[in-house]
């Protein structure tokens, strides 16, 4: 009986942990519409950090760089100042462009904006379930921004991987604080954008060679 217990127990630990901490929901059995062998073009999503803001010309933002490293076609369609919730007024322009993947990068300005992070979760959840009904595949950039509980990054990691979308961890580590790769407190500069479109290259190559 007590044997049982215990059983029971472990059982429980391991549901929780994946499911609040995504352990082994990248791996490509989970994901949705996630391969990058059949992709050509895809759509970089959100707020200032994909438009490029701080970035001294379109050549120098993230998709940009992003697409030279991995030859796809990426159109920017990032909006400074862009929330999950008028993110989702735009999300006819991004299926418009047919694309086989889109890149996120949402949340940030919700934070600024204090939306209650369950709304931010919602919105989240409605953007990937639309973009994977056209069989495209979601990509979400998480960027950890300083000062911000570990409870609201949990939260976000954890509706990303309960929906099939892959998870690139962290792409602005190091850069908050160094201020020869920030434009701003907030934004990188082109330097910043390259460290960042090589570590969202990076976390599409664990998909392809896991």
């Amino acid at each position: 009986m007590k044997k049982n217990f215990y059983i029971v127990i472990l059982i429980l630990m391991a549901v929780f942990f994946w499911r609040y901490f995504g352990i082994g929901s990248n791996s490509a059995s989970s994901l949705i519409n996630i391969d990058t062998s059949s992709w050509k073009k895809g759509v970089a999503f959100g707020d200032s950090l994909t438009a490029g803001q701080g970035a001294k010309s379109q050549n120098g933002t993230y998709p940009a760089q992003l697409e030279l490293l991995t030859g796809f076609k990426i159109v920017n369609l990032g909006k400074n100042g862009d929330t999950t919730s008028s993110a989702k007024k735009r999300l006819s322009m991004v299926l418009a462009e047919k694309p086989d993947f889109v890149i996120i990068t949402l949340g940030g300005n919700d934070l600024r904006q204090k939306i209650r992070t369950n709304e931010t979760v919602q919105n989240l959840e409605f953007i990937f379930r639309e973009i994977q009904s056209v069989g495209a595949g979601v990509v979400y950039l998480s960027i950890n921004p300083p000062m911000v509980s570990s409870e609201w990054n949990a939260e976000l990691k954890r509706v990303v991987h309960a929906n099939g979308v892959l998870w690139v961890d962290d792409v602005m580590k190091d850069l908050w604080t160094n201020s020869d790769l920030m434009s701003d407190v907030i934004h990188p500069n082109e330097k910043g954008y390259a460290i960042i479109a090589e570590r969202a290259y990076q976390g599409l190559q664990q998909v392809v060679d896991p």
